[in-house]
């Protein structure tokens, strides 16, 4: 309860409080999100590069049209490349969106993004990761979990 944080820190009043928690909460958010977009990335199949070059990040409520084509595109492609473009583009998602909304979605703008998640399950992959990268995040900020 509040009372029981106001003992902790005399110093900062109950508003105070609510607003440095709710920072750290949009704080942690973000970093758990970043942690998943580094995972996404990462583990991406690169063969144009579309796929990779084209993760992004938005709030739940908005929606979003596949847009990107791997037509007519060299194939075998180092992936170095691709990938770091597909988290910088998350990662400016990240930044742009209000980390306190709980419902972010990550996806893709290849048009055949869904072949490649049934063949390679990059975000399927992802979300079986979450539970770690909460834990991780968590030590990173010197919270303890369970």
């Amino acid at each position: 309860s509040m009372a029981q944080y106001k003992a902790v820190s005399k110093t900062l009043n109950a508003n105070q409080l609510v607003d440095l928690f709710g920072q750290n909460a949009a704080e942690f958010r973000a970093n758990i999100t970043r942690s998943i977009a580094e995972v996404i990335a990462q583990t991406s199949p690169v063969d144009t590069g579309t796929y990779a070059s084209s993760h992004r990040v938005r709030l739940r409520s908005g929606s979003a049209q596949p847009t990107e084509t791997s037509h007519g595109k060299p194939r075998k492609v180092d992936p170095t490349g691709p990938r770091r473009i597909g988290k910088d583009k998350m990662i400016a998602d990240i930044s742009a969106i209000d980390n306190m909304k709980e419902s972010v979605v990550f996806y893709n703008e290849a048009i055949h993004a869904k072949y490649v998640e049934r063949e390679y399950q990059v975000y399927a992959r992802a979300r079986r990761e979450i539970n770690n990268l909460v834990k991780d995040t968590a030590n990173s900020l010197g919270m303890k979990t369970k």
